[in-house]
């Protein structure tokens, strides 16, 4: 009985499950309230209603949700980076404290620790020292991935995650979202893109007005049920 004010139309008593290995995907018409939901279960709005995870309370808070194991792919790629800042501190914002040391940052145990990954994710970036301004759109949210995925959440809460990547670098997320999945964690996909929904999903719904339609199982859906669900609130 999710409830989040906005102006608009807000997000109205939404009530879900999300299991362990599964990826749950959510479609609709922009404005529909994808952003409001991602951002409250993301501890970056106020809400009312009941949220729980493994059974037990979240915490509204994001540095505690990511402690356990909550990671969050944000709708602008610009919130989710610090454009000023380096590859290298952009990737590890979720995890500066095990750089310090007395008081000060380990920059080079960070910039080592940045190489690896730029290599595993394909950032392309003059090095890791390179300010995050300068960075295609691509490579800005090739960035935001890698610090999400790094640590191997149990849970990931993904808003348009593949936009503005290529096509291999989309087929490359997309992978790494199904294997989360089969080590046992959890992926709650918000997307505008219906192929992207229907191929990575286990079960589809939509937000309509702030409402949410459904979920059904995959096997039921298609591009005419899930446009109805996004379009006319019906199932």
């Amino acid at each position: 009985n999710l409830l989040v004010p906005r102006h608009g139309f807000p997000l109205q008593g939404v009530s879900f499950a999300l299991r362990a290995g599964e990826i749950l995907g959510i479609a609709g018409v922009a404005g529909s309230g994808q952003r409001e939901l991602l951002e409250a279960l993301a501890g970056l709005r106020p809400y009312r209603g009941r949220v729980r995870l493994l059974g037990s309370p979240i915490p509204q808070d994001p540095a505690r949700l990511f402690a356990l194991g909550v990671a969050h792919i944000p709708e602008e790629r610009s919130t989710g980076v610090v454009a000023g800042m380096s590859v290298a501190e952009n990737l590890a914002l979720r995890t500066y404290p095990r750089y310090a040391r007395r008081g000060l940052l380990d920059y080079g145990r960070m910039e080592r620790d940045a190489e690896a990954l730029m290599r595993r994710y394909g950032i392309q970036a003059p090095s890791p020292r390179a300010p995050v301004r300068f960075l295609s759109g691509g490579n800005v949210q090739k960035v935001i991935l890698a610090r999400e995925l790094k640590e191997g959440p149990r849970l990931v809460l993904a808003m348009h995650p593949t936009y503005g990547v290529d096509v291999g670098a989309a087929e490359e997320v997309h992978g790494r979202l199904v294997d989360l999945v089969r080590e046992g964690g959890a992926v709650l996909l918000v997307s505008e893109d219906l192929d992207e929904i229907l191929s990575l999903s286990h079960r589809v719904a939509a937000l309509y007005r702030g409402r949410l339609v459904g979920p059904i199982p995959r096997e039921e859906a298609s591009r005419e049920r899930l446009g109805r669900m996004m379009t006319e609130g019906r199932a």
